[in-house]
């Protein structure tokens, strides 16, 4: 990944990062908008996600070719790399940011 698509990366970490740590004593209205802002910040920060993990392949495949490596010695080689840490980071946040909206659904669901 270039280092501007990295850095929009974090910024977008960062913003969904927010989003999930919001209060816990929030009215119906405020649970929708912020099931909303999560979605919208998602679609972009999918993007991502699927191009750190290409960008993670691409080092493996890199490795093995380079240097003649198994696939498995690849990967530990390329688990101490940027690339692996940005992809780690997005996907965990991105299973988070699901997982918070499966939480809203089911507060907004049990408010009828």
């Amino acid at each position: 990944m270039e280092q501007q698509k990295i850095d929009r990366s974090h910024e977008l970490i960062l913003k969904i990062s927010s989003l999930i740590r919001s209060p816990k004593n929030m009215k119906r209205e405020d649970m929708e908008k912020l099931a909303d802002d999560i979605l919208f910040w998602q679609v972009e920060f999918g993007a991502y996600l699927v191009e750190a993990e290409q960008a993670y392949r691409f080092l493996i495949r890199e490795l093995m070719e380079k240097q003649d490596l198994s696939f498995a010695a690849a990967e530990n080689q390329a688990k101490t790399k940027q690339e692996y840490g940005i992809y780690k980071k997005i996907k965990y946040l991105y299973s988070v940011s699901e997982e918070k909206i499966r939480v809203l659904k089911l507060f907004l669901g049990s408010s009828y």
